[in-house]
């Protein structure tokens, strides 16, 4: 038999309810509201407790926005994962109009199975390491192929990150 998931929602991390961050890992190093895009909680709509995290996090090093998910291990079973990925990227592309996103999840688990499911390509590792362990995770990209297609179609040149460089 098929557990029910749990109807949820994203409430807004705020001053008041910033100090439940703390159940998070410690490299999950979470901006404040960057251009309107945040990560938000996400609760239960009948309990208000906190479920885990999903959003858009700004990383300036790279000049991209990065998917995250993360819900609490108890709550693992409540939450479809898939439902969250097709929302951010849905947001991520349809709504903010950005060219590409990108995430990172630990290899072989079924966050890094989605990822490539969704068209994710693999970019590389990196290890991260924390009090008392470390963790490699996988870094993707997704591109938004609407956006490659306009520009293909117009007579304005497609710029890439690339040409930053030069």
């Amino acid at each position: 038999m098929q557990q029910e998931r749990t109807n949820y929602s994203t409430r807004q991390i705020d001053a008041e309810n910033k100090h439940l961050l703390e159940s998070f890992p410690n490299h999950m190093a979470i901006a404040d509201k960057e251009d309107g895009v945040s990560v938000n909680f996400i609760t239960n709509d009948n309990s208000n407790e906190v479920l885990g995290l999903a959003g858009l996090h700004y990383l300036s090093d790279v000049q991209l926005y990065e998917i995250i998910i993360n819900i609490l291990p108890e709550h693992s079973l409540d939450i479809s994962v898939t439902e969250l990925i097709e929302n951010i990227v849905s947001e991520a592309f349809e709504v903010l109009c950005l060219d590409k996103v990108c995430a990172r999840a630990i290899p072989g688990s079924e966050y890094d199975v989605l990822l490539k499911s969704f068209g994710f390509t693999q970019l590389g590792e990196r290890v991260f390491s924390d009090e008392s362990k470390s963790s490699i995770y996988n870094y993707y990209e997704l591109e938004n192929d609407s956006l490659l297609e306009i520009n293909a179609s117009s007579s304005t040149p497609a710029y890439s990150d690339w040409d930053n460089i030069f």
